[in-house]
């Protein structure tokens, strides 16, 4: 290397700040904050509601508590009833329908961003706290940002319960927003308990370090397992009615596309990554002075990568089912393990790191960006679905759309002459026997209980009926009502494709065959 080049390259490598300044910090965090927003709010104006989405719509605009408790308890939903209180609280904001449903998970993931900073920055510095920040950024979890779930507000919580716990022998507060916290995650998905359960693994091990017990911390456990036990019948009407036949079953062999999945690891590097990664995050805490703040980051760091398998293993324990967004807070810890397991030495290697991760969100933010720019408005895109197109191609007075998915998405942005047209016809056992699961039916029979959606059992819907049009899309195990009417003896006639679905003539048998 030449002597011009090695005068300022070799000081600025070896010996160089670990990490940028205090205004340098706050500049890249804001600008992560700024960009994550914007993004989210430009995603959310585009991203039409989709099936769940709409249950939440639905159920949050209930009238009151013991309504909306009523059509959880028929089961039209799955979460507790203490998210829909905060997506009705978010509907009332003066902005664009489907930018205020979306505000919680917004806000949940400017949260979950500004926490894991926190969390890493008070044991490692400033570069590392922005390195976890980026690494959260990166994942694909970040698309439930603009989601009406409460993945993305779950992930804030639980970003913030960390910084309080990390802080609890400071001062009574910290203890307290801590129980606050951690309250609000276990009314915001059932499995929360389990992230509950990874605090306390964390807190355990600091127990056997210190060899003493912090009662008031165990009591802020106590206190975040109310929300679920207040919540028990609905959850225990839940497994009966969903649990055995839900559509994501749990299997132990899927356990690395789980990790996979959410870290957007593919299946070939989440396995040989993550045995590797459990080893050395395990060797550094068994390294570390035992009870110091960076040893206690990486028993919680740990304990929430831990969280997939733990919740794997009470899925099958308990027979139900399980998607891996269920075990989404993994992602703060590996957001939080890796930088608390990298050397922030002096040097240009632990900055290198940062700047590299902070070039990659910003390329992968402005190809996003770029790619929004030629999406129509939500409301465009829901009105442009199969159903809608196929029905307005029609004059006929109805279209059953097959996929559960593709007409709630339909009659939701249908106009009220055209609601009139569309129906979904449910049997649960035909749709377990010829589809795998029946939880989508069970879902749409519950929620015309509550409005006026267009569902009706096969009987009520083929009595004195001739014919009608019939629209299947999508997966064919959401679309078994087809192969049940030829059970019945229904002729199906196929009349092209429309936007992509399958239209059908459904006619009657005739007497007597």
């Amino acid at each position: 290397m030449p002597e011009s080049s090695s005068g300022w390259l070799r000081p600025l490598l070896l010996h160089g700040p670990a990490e940028p300044g205090a205004w340098a910090t706050r500049c890249a965090l804001g600008l992560i904050l700024l960009l994550s927003l914007g993004l989210g709010l430009w995603h959310a104006g585009t991203k039409p509601f989709w099936f769940d989405e709409i249950l939440t719509i639905e159920v949050s605009r209930l009238p009151s508590s013991e309504a909306r408790w009523q059509a959880l308890y028929d089961g039209c939903d799955g979460m507790p009833p203490g998210y829909y209180w905060i997506s009705a609280m978010a509907a009332r904001l003066p902005l664009d329908d489907h930018t205020r449903w979306r505000v919680p998970s917004l806000l949940g993931w400017l949260l979950a961003l500004g926490g894991i900073h926190l969390f890493v920055a008070s044991v490692c510095g400033r570069g590392a706290g922005l390195a976890a920040v980026l690494l959260l950024a990166l994942t694909p979890v970040s698309s439930y940002a603009w989601e009406t779930r409460p993945y993305a507000l779950l992930l804030g919580v639980l970003g913030w319960a960390a910084v309080s716990w990390q802080r609890a022998g400071r001062h009574w507060g910290w203890i307290a927003a801590l129980a606050v916290l951690l309250t609000a995650a276990t009314n915001l998905h059932y499995l929360a308990p389990l992230s509950v359960l990874c605090f306390a693994l964390a807190e355990t091990a600091v127990t056997l370090a210190q060899r003493q017990i912090r009662w008031r911390i165990w009591a802020a456990f106590a206190v975040a397992a109310i929300p679920t036990l207040a919540a028990l019948p609905l959850l225990i009407k839940m497994k009966a009615d969903f649990g055995a036949r839900f559509w994501a079953r749990p299997e132990l062999g899927g356990l690395p596309y789980y990790y996979g999945n959410l870290l957007g690891f593919p299946l070939a590097v989440a396995l040989a990554l993550l045995p590797f990664g459990f080893v050395y995050l395990l060797r550094a805490i068994l390294l570390e002075k035992p009870a110091n703040g960076r040893w206690q980051a990486l028993q919680l760091a740990l304990s929430l990568l831990l969280l997939p398998l733990l919740s794997l293993l009470f899925a099958l324990a308990t027979h139900g089912g399980f998607n891996e967004r269920y075990a989404m807070p993994v992602v703060l810890g590996y957001a939080a393990a890796i930088p608390l397991l990298l050397a922030w030495n002096p040097g240009g290697v632990a900055r290198g790191f940062t700047l590299s991760l902070l070039l990659a969100f910003l390329i992968l933010t402005a190809r996003e960006a770029a790619g929004l720019r030629t999406q129509p408005s939500a409301q465009r895109a829901g009105q442009s679905g199969a159903a809608l197109t196929a029905l307005r191609s029609t004059s006929d007075p109805s279209l059953v759309v097959a996929n559960p998915l593709e007409f709630l998405s339909a009659w939701y942005y249908a106009r009220p002459d055209e609601r009139a047209r569309l129906f979904y016809i449910g049997e649960p056992e035909a749709a377990y026997r010829l589809g795998g699961t029946d939880g989508a039916v069970r879902l749409l029979l519950a929620l015309r209980r509550m409005n006026a959606a267009p569902v009706r059992t096969f009987e009520e819907f083929l009595t004195n009926r001739q014919d009608f049009l019939l629209l299947t899309a999508g997966p064919a195990f959401l679309n078994w009502q087809a192969p049940r009417l030829k059970e019945l003896g229904w002729r199906l006639d196929p009349l092209g494709t429309v936007a992509g679905g399958q239209l059908y003539r459904a006619s009657a048998p005739r007497p007597g065959s």
